[in-house]
């Protein structure tokens, strides 16, 4: 992933105005400052920004025309079980916990790993969906070391998106279908 992880905060708790950002008519972000995004590669946009000693990311992949709509909840569990091993891949490391959680109406997949970022031992915490054909996702990095220091507001923007009631999942809700 892109992330740098540095000692620079940016920001603080103390002076921050909690605000949502949304991401598009699915997903919504509750952020306390403006993200700035970029599309790093066609249908790839990322937002990113350090808050209190951590970085965090959120990714939005529209892959509809390379991966197919998840038949049922499995085909989306062995997607999730692909996305976390592609990021370890990238960034050597293991996982902590692993979960399956639910937004809104949304299945998706929860996972705190201990991984090697831009050299350095970061704690990860991830949470990615597969929705109306796209891949989104949210993260939290921070050194390792600083990772109970960090944790409260790690929490906080791990609990920061919103699903829209209109996101839909499976090949059987898919209106092209």
């Amino acid at each position: 992933m892109l992330a740098v992880i540095s000692p620079y905060t940016g920001y603080s708790q103390e002076n921050a105005v909690w605000k949502d950002y949304k991401v598009d008519h699915v997903v919504t972000l509750t952020l306390p400052v403006k993200i700035d995004t970029s599309t790093v590669y066609e249908r790839c946009t990322i937002g990113q920004f350090e808050y209190e000693n951590l970085a965090f990311i959120y990714s939005k992949i529209d892959v509809i025309d390379s991966v197919p709509w998840p038949r049922d909840t499995l085909s989306i569990r062995n997607g999730y079980d692909k996305l976390i091993k592609g990021f370890l891949s990238q960034n050597p490391g293991t996982v902590l916990e692993k979960r399956e959680i639910v937004e809104g109406q949304v299945f998706g997949v929860y996972a705190k790993m201990k991984a090697t970022v831009s050299g350095a031992d970061a704690i990860v915490n991830l949470k990615a969906f597969f929705i109306n054909g796209d891949t989104y996702g949210i993260m939290t990095l921070t050194e390792a070391g600083l990772a109970e220091k960090t944790k409260d507001v790690s929490e906080k923007l791990m609990r920061s998106i919103k699903i829209s009631p209109l996101a839909k999942q499976f090949q059987h809700d898919n209106p092209l279908n």
